[in-house]
Formats: C-alpha cells, sequence, structure tokens
C-alpha cells in the first residue's frame, strides 16, 4: 500500500509537533526546577533552614535531582538540628559526587563523636569512588583498542599473515568483561532511626537478633520485598528498609 503525499505529509507534522511538545515540556520542568532551587537558597541564605531543606528534600527525594552544593547544605542543616544519621546520609551522597576528601574527614569527625560502627573501610572509599566515576573512559580505551585490533587482524588475515592482534584482542576481552561486571563501590546503607531491630529472617515474625541506634553503616547483600539483607560485623540480618536509607 503507498501512502498518499498528504498522509505523509501529516505524519511528517505530527511528527514535528510532538518534538516541539517534548522540547517545551523540558524546558518547562527545567525552569521549574531552576525556580525552586532558587527559592530554596533563598530561605537557606536567610537561615529559614527547616523551609529550604524542605525544598531541597522534595526535589531529592522525589525527583533524584541535587547538586553538590545542595547535598552539602541538606548535611549541615541536619547536623544543626542533631540528626547526624542524615547528616551522615548527605554528606556520603555528596562525597559520590564530587569525591572530596573533607567530607571523608566530616563523616571520621561524626561517627567518632557518636561512636558509630561500620565505616571501617571510609579509608578506601576515595579509591572506590575514583574507580567506579572513571571505569567507563577505561573500558572506552578498551573498546577503541579492540576496534583496531580486530581492523589489524583483518588486515592480517587479507594479507595472509597470522592473525596476532585478533588473539590478543580477544584477550583483551576478559579484562573488560570483569570490568564491566565489577562493582566497584560495595551498597550500603545508613540506619536512619533509633531502635532497629536486625531480623534473621526477611518477616516480622523473624527472631530479633540484635538492637542498632541510628547512624551506623550497614553493608547491602540483597533486597526482599519490605526487606533489606544486610551485613553488620560479619553476620547477614534482615532489615525493613524503611529503618535505613540507601547511598545512591
Amino acid at each position: 500500500m503507498v501512502m498518499s503525499k498528504k498522509a505523509r505529509g501529516a505524519i511528517k507534522n505530527y511528527q514535528l509537533f510532538f518534538i516541539f511538545f517534548l522540547l517545551i515540556g523540558n524546558q518547562a520542568f527545567s525552569s521549574t526546577v531552576a525556580q525552586q532551587l532558587a527559592a530554596a537558597d533563598s530561605l537557606y541564605t536567610s537561615q529559614k533552614y527547616t523551609e529550604s531543606f524542605e525544598i531541597y528534600d522534595q526535589l531529592y527525594s522525589g525527583q533524584g535531582i541535587s547538586t553538590p552544593a545542595t547535598l552539602l547544605k541538606m548535611a549541615y542543616i541536619k547536623e544543626g538540628l542533631g540528626d547526624y544519621s542524615n547528616a551522615l546520609f548527605y554528606l556520603s551522597a555528596y562525597f559520590q559526587q564530587t569525591l572530596d576528601k573533607k567530607a571523608l574527614d566530616k563523616i571520621d569527625e561524626l561517627v567518632e563523636a557518636n561512636e558509630l560502627k561500620g565505616y571501617a573501610n571510609q579509608s578506601n572509599a576515595y579509591l572506590q569512588g575514583m574507580a567506579a566515576n572513571y571505569s567507563k573512559y577505561l573500558l572506552g580505551g578498551l573498546l577503541v583498542l579492540l576496534c583496531i585490533g580486530l581492523l589489524l587482524a583483518v588486515r592480517q588475515t587479507i594479507q595472509g599473515k597470522s592473525p596476532v592482534f585478533l588473539a590478543v584482542m580477544l584477550f583483551l576481552l576478559i579484562p573488560m568483561v570483569i570490568a564491566l561486571n565489577y562493582d566497584y563501590q560495595d551498597s550500603a546503607a545508613i540506619v536512619i532511626e533509633d531502635t532497629t531491630y536486625l531480623m534473621d529472617g526477611p518477616s516480622g515474625s523473624a527472631n530479633v537478633m540484635e538492637t542498632l541506634s541510628k547512624g551506623h553503616k550497614l553493608s547491602i547483600q540483597d533486597t526482599e520485598g519490605l526487606w533489606y539483607k544486610v551485613r553488620w560485623e560479619d553476620s547477614e540480618y534482615y532489615v525493613r528498609n524503611s529503618k535505613l536509607k540507601e547511598i545512591i
């Protein structure tokens, strides 16, 4: 079936309208976010910290929007309110975005002051963050080398030579696959509520094995419905996910 010229024109006009609609929608969304951030920053400057935090948190928790500056302000506000567990959470999120070593120093200060556990590997956090942030460049470099090697291998094969480069590039695939599947940063969460129970199973009727106060850091092993499977002091337990904030 051959489409008429008029029908093709109508489809083209519809596509242009759809693209225009998406562009206008994205621009309006960006403008709204900018206005919200500006309003929050104004409130923060006026020392109306609670009101500013509500806007920052709405953008971060509701829409996943944050900047290093807003995360640092949120951490400052929570520390000022004595909520060191959430202060640690936002400092950790800030560090993952910036790799600012001063954030690690502040985290260590709060950990020591409140006698918290689970932060023993803080010394490796910077190296883990570097590896996570720059792994894509490593993979890109390996991919470029692989393409060059394959081209050279094809050339050698056409010339009747032994495809040595092909074997070398196939060997490079091994670290490439490992790098693709390696988790450079441990998945972790911070306890945000006092009287948080560590259970021996993902159920409210399971046995309580230990009770934690807020601020401690747990390593997340898996997720099962409303429960996190976590590691705490070399043992595995289950915790309700409402009791923790996962560091993303």
